[in-house]
C-alpha cells in the first residue's frame, strides 16, 4: 500500500518515532556530530540552509508541512550574513548605487 509517505516502514506506514531517533543518532555518529545533536535542530538547519540557498519560502514551507508560510518565515527565516550582503548589493544595483 502506498500512502504517499516519503519515509515508511516495511508495511508502508510512517515509522515509529523511536526508529526515526535511532536512525538520526546513527547518521549523526557517522557524520562525526555530537549525540546531543537533536532531530529538531536538523530540521531547523535544513530549513535555514534551503532558505539561505535561495529556495522560495513557499517551497520550504510545503516541505516542512506548514499550513502557512508565515510559520516557516517566523521560525526558520534566519538569514545568514552572506545572504544579507547579497540582498544589500542587489538593492544597490537596482538603484544604481555601488558596483
Amino acid at each position: 500500500m502506498d500512502a504517499g509517505f516519503i519515509f515508511c516502514n516495511g508495511v508502508g506506514e510512517p515509522p515509529k518515532i523511536a526508529a526515526v531517533r535511532k536512525a538520526h543518532r546513527q547518521i549523526c555518529k557517522a557524520a562525526g556530530l555530537s549525540s546531543a545533536f537533536k532531530f529538531k535542530v536538523s530540521r531547523h538547519s535544513c530549513a535555514s540552509a534551503l532558505l539561505n540557498d535561495g529556495v522560495p519560502l513557499k517551497m520550504v514551507s510545503d516541505r516542512l508541512g506548514h499550513a502557512s508560510i508565515k510559520t516557516t518565515g517566523d521560525i526558520y527565516g534566519v538569514v545568514d550574513d552572506q545572504r544579507q550582503r547579497e540582498v544589500s548589493e542587489r538593492v544597490g544595483r537596482l538603484f544604481g548605487i555601488g558596483k
